[in-house]
């Protein structure tokens, strides 16, 4: 997870030298005015571009198809996307977000991460374009509530509630796991542990389990080593895509012997990264499958 926020955060746009000077240009040749498209007041954008891997998800699950000009070439991703079919069938414009390309475009409204380039979002907003900033989500309310401001800046406040009712009834019909005490500790790649105050913290406690990254002392994103992890004594690893072979020195510590040896594959879970990484339309999913996945480990019998 935290490599993937990583590669979101990095921009896969052209050299700011270059987009400056091609920005100059089409100033110089009649202004920013062209390359900006308007709306009436309180009317429903028409030209909807999304600059962020997790702005395209809500982009594409709460706009009208014609109401969305651009999706990055995250949208395609299946490390990224849940929609990725249905958004190659839609025949939407996919690009890396640069701001030259988002001009181009002519939106009435642009989404973008915090993370997203900040040469990107000042060039944007210095030539006048409506633009929406949506931070990493740390929980289930805070994902709601990105739904929520999405929705409405669409002008399709219903899509918004359905999908905030689809999350909150899968969570609602989800079995209760406190009785079973379990604990689980998340790892990725390079050690990177996920603490009660993320996403993927916040779900495990809505079903009842246990962070074990707390007992490491681990509130958010952190990194632990090898000995580290082993001393969490959870009762299972929660992975993302992970890989059955080691591919590089990150990958590498998920396979070593001493971690295999106490959480062998029947107290792993398997979880792909783009039902956790953004939130969003995809949370109805990953509770569905973590539950079914953690209703498969049992506890250890020799408790913590």
């Amino acid at each position: 997870m935290a490599r993937k926020a990583s590669a979101i955060r990095a921009s896969n746009g052209r050299a700011l030298y270059r987009t400056a000077v091609s920005l100059l240009w089409i100033v110089a040749c009649g202004g920013a005015g062209p390359a900006i498209a308007q709306t009436a007041e309180g009317a429903p954008p028409k030209r909807i571009v999304s600059i962020n891997a997790c702005t395209d998800q809500l982009v594409f699950a709460l706009a009208d198809r014609d109401q969305i000009a651009a999706l990055t070439r995250y949208a395609v991703r299946k490390d990224y996307s849940i929609y990725v079919e249905q958004v190659k069938a839609s025949g939407i414009k996919l690009i890396r977000g640069s701001a030259e390309e988002v001009l181009k475009l002519k939106p009435d409204l642009v989404l973008a991460g915090t993370y997203t380039r900040r040469a990107t979002r000042q060039m944007l907003q210095r030539l006048g374009v409506k633009l929406e900033l949506f931070p990493p989500v740390d929980n289930i309310a805070e994902t709601e509530a990105a739904i929520r401001k999405a929705a409405g800046l669409f002008g399709h406040a219903d899509r918004g509630e359905a999908l905030i009712e689809e999350i909150d009834h899968a969570l609602a019909v989800a079995p209760d796991l406190r009785a079973r005490r379990l604990a689980v500790l998340q790892l990725q790649r390079r050690g990177f542990v996920s603490g009660p105050e993320t996403l993927v913290g916040d779900l495990l406690q809505k079903l009842g389990v246990a962070n074990a990254a707390a007992r490491l002392g681990i509130r958010q994103i952190g990194r632990a080593s090898l000995e580290t992890a082993l001393k969490a004594r959870a009762d299972a690893l929660l992975l993302f895509d992970p890989s059955p072979r080691a591919s590089d020195q990150g990958t590498a510590m998920l396979l070593h012997p001493a971690l295999r040896a106490i959480y062998p594959p029947e107290r792993r879970i398997s979880l792909p990264g783009r039902l956790a990484i953004c939130g969003g339309p995809a949370l109805p999913l990953a509770v569905a499958e973590l539950t079914k996945s953690l209703q498969q480990i049992s506890p250890r019998l020799q408790r913590r």
